[in-house]
């Protein structure tokens, strides 16, 4: 049931095109892991609520780690592929563990896990996505001075199409600084 609904996120996932995915994928994923637990918690048969419980981390996992990525150096992102599923292991493990240790019963354990999940929820509302979405903005302000210091050292340049895999068309001063206001106005927005 679990692998069904991972499988099914994959699919649900490229649906969500639109603006601030991140947030929606990961609000919508934590939502169905509460729904999941609290359906096992409340009797119902397993079958729905591990493929819920699928879909919801099928969901969040990648976005995390999309996160991790994009907030590493260019130079870090092994790093924080491995970080990421290395924390997801430790998280896991930690939560058997836990449950072990103190030898909880089914019905405590999913009380437990529902109130971890929401804890999880509220933290990623209130402090990880206000952070990511942030830099985000920050490294694209940093993207115009660096775009600025280029131009005005060297002229024109292939900046506005860089790095798109075919060989660029040299832009011109003026449009690589109509670029640059757009970026700033966008990002400042965005803050």
């Amino acid at each position: 049931g679990t692998g069904a609904g991972y499988l099914a996120s994959l699919l649900l996932a490229r649906l969500f095109v639109l603006k601030d995915k991140t947030w929606r994928l990961v609000l919508v994923g934590m939502i169905l892991e509460i729904v999941a637990i609290t359906l096992l918690a409340s009797g119902f048969p397993v079958g729905v609520p591990s493929i819920l419980l699928g879909l919801g981390l099928g969901l969040v996992m990648p976005e995390f780690l999309v996160m991790f990525v994009k907030l590493s150096h260019h130079c870090q992102r092994g790093t924080a592929n491995t970080t990421h599923l290395l924390a997801s292991e430790v998280g896991f493990s930690s939560g058997i563990a836990v449950a072990c240790y103190f030898d909880l019963e089914a019905d405590k354990m999913l009380y437990t896990g529902q109130v971890v999940a929401v804890i999880a929820l509220i933290f990623f509302i209130l402090v990880t996505y206000p952070y990511y979405k942030n830099v985000i903005q920050m490294s694209r302000i940093w993207r115009a001075y660096l775009n600025s210091e280029v131009a005005d050292g060297f002229g024109p340049i292939p900046a506005l199409a860089a790095f798109s895999g075919v060989p660029a068309e040299y832009d011109s001063v003026e449009a690589i600084y109509q670029f640059i206001l757009k970026e700033l106005r966008e990002a400042e927005s965005a803050l």
